[in-house]
Parts: structure tokens; C-alpha cells; sequence
């Protein structure tokens, strides 16, 4: 499918399973996709980003990408094999129990 008119995609979706693991993508790749889910109000119900280089950044965009959607939780969330500093895991946590949906 094509995406370079996202008016024409974004009404069709609500929801979506995204899935970048082992992409090799840095956190301006990454965080210009999440930004386009957000700007598109389509809510990420599954997020892969594992084997990917990016770091807190990044992370924050996702943080940002999960608060974005208010009451609706994620469901799932991998960010394994990335480079996340053990304090922007706590960030995230803390956000996470933040989150009106958990």
C-alpha cells in the first residue's frame, strides 16, 4: 500500500500493529514515524522497536506516542536490544503509571 497521501490512509485505520523491529533505525526515523501516527490519530495497539539504534530520545517520543492516546492503553511494547539508559526505563515506567489507562 502506498502511504505518501496520508489522507487517504488515515481515515481507513484506527488502530494498528506497528512493527520496525531489526530496521537499524535512529531516532529521527523512528521519531518522524511515531510523530506521523500521532498527527494521523491512529492509536498503536502493538509497538516493536527492538534491534534498533535508537536511545532515550527515541523513548520519549514513545512515551509521548502512549500518552497521546489517552485513555487507550498499548498493549504491547518491545524495546529490547536498543540503546535505553536504565534511567529512561524508570522515566518510562513512571509514565506508564501516569497513564489514565493503567
Amino acid at each position: 500500500e502506498n502511504f505518501q497521501d496520508s489522507k487517504e490512509v488515515a481515515p481507513k485505520l484506527r488502530e494498528a500493529v506497528v512493527d520496525f523491529s531489526d530496521n537499524l533505525m535512529g531516532d529521527d526515523a523512528a521519531g518522524y514515524l511515531l510523530n506521523w501516527f500521532i498527527e494521523q490519530r491512529i492509536r498503536i495497539r502493538v509497538l516493536k522497536l527492538s534491534g534498533n539504534n535508537i536511545t532515550d530520545v527515541c523513548v520519549r517520543a514513545v512515551l509521548e506516542t502512549i500518552m497521546s492516546q489517552e485513555d487507550k492503553p498499548i498493549h504491547e511494547l518491545e524495546l529490547s536490544r536498543t540503546h535505553m539508559s536504565p534511567g529512561m526505563l524508570l522515566e518510562l515506567l513512571v509514565g506508564l503509571q501516569e497513564h489514565a489507562a493503567y
